[in-house]
């Protein structure tokens, strides 16, 4: 069943031109195609749109980006980015959006576009996500009844939301640890880029885009990488020819796991299974 529960604020004493301000903010759960936003003709302003559970579509440069759990994206009106409800890929879609307006949230908004796109991954612990959460909760009470309440809500929003993406050096995103573990889990069978964007519902490119610029490496190079370290671990077994544990690991064959292994190793792997009868697998630099 959809639901929506959402608030508009329009003061009497506001200023002409805020510097920031708040046009509304709600929290909404779709199931529906009934739910689209085509932003072309939309009056001017900011929205910031963060997925709490199922997940949505939004369309930007020509590419449909699919919007779960723990993401957001941050786009401007007018502008040529439409968002919907998919009927088919989920039961729902419930979220969280804010609706700004004002010089102010222009600075910040190419400031984040420019540094991190307009999709963004966010844990639902991070301290934006709260404040965004504490907005919703302080209209519901109805206690934001003046423009100076809501241009300080707005400004503490986006100046943690700054904080949360600019200068977070604490770990990899929501989506570059679901790679992550998807490859460390199903690094036998998964087939590159392709499949493990599908698998997680985002484009090949963007999850290509967003795994580089986090860890330095492309998608296809940890899962090799990744390979490699599970091939070196069953080296002691000697019941295993050099062919079948490249197969168990994922390698097309024979040849390609050799020219692979040369590559980041130094040797073939029948020299360096030779060589070590034990190994260590924190040789391979992950």
């Amino acid at each position: 069943m959809e639901q929506t529960k959402n608030f508009g604020f329009s003061f009497l004493d506001d200023f002409r031109e805020p510097i920031i301000q708040i046009q509304g903010v709600g929290m909404e759960t779709r199931n529906s195609r009934e739910y689209y936003w085509d932003n072309r003709n939309r009056e001017q302003g900011y929205l910031f749109q963060y997925t709490l559970s199922g997940s949505g579509s939004l369309e930007s440069d020509g590419e449909r980006h699919t919007i779960g759990e723990g993401e957001a994206f941050f786009i401007k009106f007018p502008g040529k980015e439409k968002y919907y409800f998919q009927e088919g890929e989920n039961k729902e879609w419930t979220f969280l959006f804010l609706l700004l307006k004002g010089t102010a949230a222009d600075l910040y908004y190419q400031r984040i576009v420019e540094n991190k796109g307009n999709i963004l991954s966010l844990e639902k612990s991070t301290n934006s996500i709260k404040e965004l959460q504490r907005i919703y909760q302080n209209a519901a009470k109805g206690t934001i009844t003046t423009p100076y309440t809501a241009s300080a809500l707005a400004f503490h929003f986006l100046n943690e939301l700054c904080i949360d993406l600019l200068e977070n050096t604490t770990g990899y995103s929501r989506l570059t640890r679901a790679a992550v573990r998807l490859m460390e889990e199903e690094y036998d069978t998964l087939e590159g880029v392709d499949e493990t964007a599908r698998k997680l519902g985002v484009s090949a490119s963007h999850l290509s885009r967003t795994f580089h610029e986090e860890t330095g490496e492309t998608v296809v190079e940890y899962l090799v990488k990744y390979r490699l370290k599970q091939a070196v671990s069953l080296f002691p077994d000697t019941a295993l020819s050099i062919a079948e544990i490249a197969q168990r690991c994922g390698f097309s064959n024979g040849n390609y796991f050799c020219k692979v292994f040369r590559k980041y190793m130094g040797q073939s792997p029948a020299k360096y299974r030779k060589n070590f009868s034990v190994i260590n697998c924190s040789v391979v630099r992950l």
